[in-house]
């Protein structure tokens, strides 16, 4: 993953959800890891995958993936 995309994607969460959450390093971390467990992952990390994903997220659903697993 590149660090446009990376920094794309932190802009997107940080346009979804509150300050007080977004500082919140463990949810961030779960959320991250949840969502690419469930295989809900960008072109860049699908394209790694085995498996293959498809269709692959757009960022602004990955940002939504990663704060849907917030409290998984």
């Amino acid at each position: 993953m590149g660090i446009g995309h990376i920094i794309e994607c932190a802009n997107c969460i940080s346009e979804k959800i509150t300050q007080d959450i977004f500082t919140d390093k463990v949810n961030i971390k779960k959320g991250i890891g949840n969502a690419i467990a469930n295989r809900q992952v960008t072109y860049d990390l699908a394209r790694l995958m085995e498996p293959k994903v498809d269709p692959p997220l757009k960022c602004s659903e990955f940002a939504q993936a990663i704060i849907d697993h917030f409290k998984d």
